[in-house]
């Protein structure tokens, strides 16, 4: 038999489609196996850019290098870490974007001085090194606290197990690691975190007594403890380095040393030190001089004397390794009775919290100030570039650790004259001016923070915030953490300035690189210029095009909510923007913007949270209906309350948002709702899918079940849509063009990563194999471009993308400091080639797609049309890649109610409401998108068929049924006499019949007409939409 080319070319053109597939197949398999099993690296399909304020939150670590001048590491309280190279003028995170998310809440971090590219780093329990100077950190295996797997890694590395080490100064490879939760000037992580007279100790922790040594570099390791009090929990471990058998361990028993290299320990301070609990421990060394001296900080006590009270403590010196001690306290000393600003007042709450009374009795039992009260020191930094200079913090006045004012001490004569620097609010400074200038002290204000640091200061009174961190370089430099700012000073305390952001000319703000801010929400409108970003405690930021460089600068808007964890634009005015919240001020609110986002205000009540401490509800998914906006929408998941964990779920306002209330019927009891997404085959948006998120994790509220559900009743009634019985959850929703409907299914422990349905849950395909999937989000300009975001403990949490429709992926986390805290994603609507990101601790990102100038293949115009009463409009489309030059352009309305389109892009209104308009090539995959807003009252009709004034009043109630008609429609409530007929939009009459209730119009061309119904002297109007 003869084979005409013709089929065989079709049978190699099938054969090589299904070799495609197959391989394609394979690969997608090997790719999630992968990811189940070892850290895949990111491709360059993504580059992303930190675009975020600096800071923005609290950090608590900061490490100078000991040899590098201007390198310095910093470590935020979330889930990310940077250092800089130049002082803070530019951040870089230094954690693993590839890696599962580990190396944060760094604990101690040091460099070693003997080979400048190695350091090591410890958690709570895992310990870390890098060998090329941050760039890159491993994690240490088999350490003798862990709690170890196969490979001999810790199991339960979250655990509070270890809090301080030290590296060897002459030998790279000797280490030493310390037990228990004295961790080194990091108030909130330390067993200081709660002292009191009755417990000066601390709390307790797991590894109380235990210091562990390596001398082959994490090889093997020895509990060398002998001598060390059982109950002691080492804080800072020194190895001096003019000999490296003498080691000094300080704990909250006191300071031991070993003469023979950590072998054994003889406990120093004992009757040296007035209360022998060492807070924090540092040194001095000149090598040129081979001086080399100790100082510490002997816990401050007050103690009963009198009418008033007395302290004991303060800063201790030894020049002598330890065998004697000096008091250097010197003028540290404050006379309360000669301070203002509040001062007597945290006096007495500190002294309450201290002694466990009350500050009523507090004041009654010691009516009379004391003239020498010490603030409660608990951390110190000694200036290696100048002998007897050194800092001293302490510790948080905001929360009754300590005693206002000012956040740091310095001296430079060991203690002959100390300094309060480090001064912000100077007018309140300026008040106590007589008492300042006593002391030799200057008032002025020196600090310039950055942006929403203002340090909790109120009224008259001094800032009750103090410093989370001090740190200082070989050259000098002293750098701080004060509130949300990174300070710098390079002239010994005398100036301090913020290393987080630089400002336009116009005030708007240029992140360094070191973002700690909670980003949560990516807010765009295709009527709206630039995204709008939602953070929290930081309020809304908007992208700025006023940068001096290439970084994006950011508008700070002080006006909205604390937290802003969803938005929506109003459907017929761009400019009105409303938000929800979860936490802080105003949480329980909506509030409103009718200037584009720039200004905002109060504007109604949307959850049953409080202004009580943790009386959150998290809200998401805020959605307004786009025909009639008096109908609001979201949902809550979280709820901090475990009293109140069955009144989140689903929320309904039908008073444009002014009040809301719960719509749970059929829903899980309780119901954490994650998204919102209308139904696309009712054009009156009545109908709605939700995204029920399962939680099985015991410390948050509420546990509950989950999966997809659809209402076609605004939620008043849920049925569970159909899922692959793999699913018990999900977290997002995302439907294409095409009705192509997504879903991912990530939760804490489990998941099974995206599906896709094409016929709206019938039959389901998965799309992506990997468990802890949770965000999702589709190019509006290629389909097949989706990206999805993972997390929930996976061991390659991030950023996933397809560009064939989920066929394959490839990991793109490049740059991103804390890519297992995602938040949201989002294609940027306005560039076909950039995306957002929000990240829970590294702030935003914008993400450049590689070959960005191919996603586009076809560009309509215009992009936006917003009616006004007039005549229909055309909408041009240009095919912009000459591969697709030969295609045909399909035009589609998502709403042919609201507005319809004809193949050659005229549209025509219908109804009020907002619509999209898409313009698509090559089997729909490449489109481009027009939103066409209709206004109410309008909609020109057809002369005379509309004027109302022809229109004859009747009692009668006549429907068509459908309105959108595909075939045939039919008319009930009129006369069986009546006569129908059908006009054209240009007025043309196209057809007319008698005695007729169903009429099938299949043949007509799609369009909108009007059907005039006469019967009686009766004459009725109605219009249909032909699809």
């Amino acid at each position: 038999m003869t084979i005409k080319p013709i089929k065989i070319l079709m049978f190699s053109l099938l054969l090589s489609i299904g070799i495609q597939v197959i391989a394609q197949t394979k690969d997608a398999s090997d790719f999630f196996n992968s990811l189940s099993a070892e850290r895949v690296a990111s491709d360059n399909s993504i580059l992303w850019e930190q675009v975020a304020p600096g800071n923005a939150g609290f950090a608590n670590l900061l490490r100078y290098h000991p040899t590098i001048p201007e390198l310095v590491v910093l470590c935020p309280d979330m889930w990310n870490i940077y250092q800089s190279n130049n002082n803070g003028s530019e951040w870089y995170s230094i954690k693993d974007p590839d890696g599962n998310g580990d190396f944060y809440h760094i604990r101690d971090l040091y460099y070693s001085p003997s080979d400048a590219n190695f350091g090591l780093a410890i958690e709570s329990s895992r310990l870390w090194k890098t060998v090329d100077t941050g760039k890159t950190w491993s994690q240490i295996p088999n350490c003798p606290w862990y709690t170890k797997d196969a490979d001999g890694f810790d199991k339960d590395g979250w655990k509070k197990k270890v809090a301080s080490l030290a590296i060897d100064p002459n030998n790279k490879n000797v280490w030493f690691v310390g037990g228990g939760s004295n961790v080194r000037g990091q108030e909130w992580l330390s067993c200081y975190k709660e002292i009191t007279a009755t417990q000066p100790h601390g709390t307790t922790a797991d590894n109380e007594g235990k210091l562990w040594r390596t001398k082959d570099g994490g090889a093997s390791w020895q509990l060398t403890n002998s001598g060390i009090d059982a109950k002691a929990q080492v804080g800072r471990i020194i190895v001096n380095p003019k000999n490296s058998q003498q080691v000094f361990a300080a704990s909250n028993y006191g300071i031991y040393r070993s003469d023979n290299g950590g072998s054994n320990w003889t406990q120093i301070s004992a009757g040296k030190l007035h209360n022998d609990i060492v807070m924090d421990m540092d040194f001095y060394y000149n090598a040129t001089t081979n001086q080399f001296a100790l100082y510490a900080i002997d816990q401050v006590q007050y103690h009963a004397n009198g009418n008033t009270t007395k302290c004991t403590g303060g800063i201790f010196k030894s020049i002598d390794n330890g065998d004697n001690w000096t008091s250097i306290t010197g003028d540290l000393g404050l006379d309360i009775n000669q301070l203002t600003g509040g001062t007597p007042a945290s006096y007495y709450k500190y002294i309450a919290n201290w002694f466990g009374i009350t500050e009523a009795v507090a004041k009654s039992t010691y009516p009379n100030l004391p003239t020498h009260a010490l603030q409660c020191f608990n951390m110190i930094s000694v200036d290696p570039s100048r002998e007897n200079a050194l800092y001293i913090g302490f510790a948080d006045p905001q929360i009754a650790n300590s005693i206002v004012p000012g956040r740091i001490w310095t001296t430079n004569n060991d203690g002959e004259k100390w300094i309060n620097t480090a001064r912000l609010y100077g007018d309140i400074w300026a008040a106590d001016k007589e008492y300042w200038e006593s002391r030799g002290n200057p008032y002025h204000e020196n600090m310039s923070v950055g942006h929403e640091s203002p340090h909790m200061q109120s009224g008259n009174n001094y800032a009750l915030r103090s410093t989370r961190g001090i740190a200082v370089g070989v050259d000098g430099s002293v750098m701080m953490i004060s509130d949300h700012s990174t300070m710098l000073s390079t002239d010994h305390g005398e100036t301090w300035h913020q290393m987080d952001e630089d400002y336009t000319a116009e005030g708007n703000i240029i992140g360094h690189g070191n973002s700690n801010l909670p980003a949560l929400t990516i807010a765009q409108d295709k009527r709206y210029e630039t995204a709008i970003l939602g953070s929290g405690e930081h309020r809304v930021w908007i992208p700025t095009n006023d940068s001096p460089d290439d970084r994006q600068a950011l508008k700070f808007i002080k006006s909205a909510q604390e937290s802003v964890i969803s938005m929506a634009f109003d459907p017929y005015d761009n400019q009105t923007i409303y938000s929800t919240s979860s936490r802080q001020a105003k949480k329980q609110n909506i509030f409103k913007s009718t200037d584009g986002g720039l200004n905002w205000e109060n504007y109604g009540v949307a959850t049953p949270a409080t202004n009580a401490w943790l009386d959150d509800f998290y809200t998401n998914a805020l959605t307004i209906d786009p025909i009639d906006n008096n109908y609001f929408y979201f949902g809550i998941t979280k709820i901090e309350n475990a009293s109140k964990s069955k009144q989140g779920g689903f929320y309904f306002s039908d008073d444009h948002g002014k009040t809301f209330s719960q719509r749970n019927n059929g829903l899980p009891s309780p119901s954490r709702i994650k998204d919102i997404e209308f139904d696309p085959r009712d054009n009156t948006r009545a109908s709605l899918f939700v995204a029920a998120e399962k939680n099985a994790f015991s410390q948050e509220v509420p546990i509950a079940a989950g999966g997809l559900y659809h209402s076609s009743d605004r939620g008043a009634n849920w049925t569970k849509v159909n899922t692959p019985l793999s699913v018990e959850g999900v977290n997002y929703i995302a439907i294409d063009h095409t009705n192509r409907m997504y879903i991912t299914t990530g939760y804490r422990g489990g998941g099974d990563g995206v599906w896709y349905t094409d016929d709206f849950g019938t039959t389901w395909n998965q799309a992506f194999k990997y468990a802890g999937a949770e965000c999702i989000d589709i190019s509006p300009f290629d389909h097949n471009l989706l990206v999805i975001t993972v997390e929930y403990l996976s061991k390659n949490p991030g950023v996933f993308v397809s560009r064939d429709r989920g066929l394959t992926w490839a990991k793109s986390n490049k740059n991103i400091g804390s890519p297992n805290h995602i938040e949201d994603i989002k294609f940027n609507i306005q560039n076909p080639s950039e995306l957002w990101l929000a990240t829970l601790g590294c702030g935003f990102y914008k993400g450049k797609i590689e070959n960005g100038n191919s996603i586009q293949a076809i560009k309509v115009s215009p992009k936006v049309i917003e009616y006004k009463a007039g005549n229909n409009q055309q909408i041009t489309a240009e095919i912009i890649q000459n591969q697709y030059k030969n295609e045909t352009i399909v035009w589609k309305s998502d709403n042919p109610a609201v507005v319809t389109v004809d193949q050659n892009g005229l549209i025509t209104p219908v109804s009020n409401g907002k619509a999209t308009i898409w313009a698509t090539i090559f089997n729909g995959r490449f489109s481009d998108q027009c939103v066409v807003v209709v206004p109410e009252n309008t909609v020109v009709g057809i002369g005379e068929i509309l004027d109302p004034k022809n229109q004859i009043p009747t009692n009668n109630n006549v429907f068509i049924n459908p309105t959108i008609v595909k075939d045939a429609f039919s008319i009930s409530g009129a006369n069986k006499e009546s006569a129908i007929n059908i006009y054209s939009m240009q007025g043309n009459k196209v057809f007319e019949t008698k005695n007729v209730n169903t009429i099938n119009i299949s043949d007509f061309k799609a369009g909108i007409y009007i059907v005039e119904i006469l019967y009686e002297q009766t004459r009725i109007t109605k219009k249909i939409v032909k699809i």
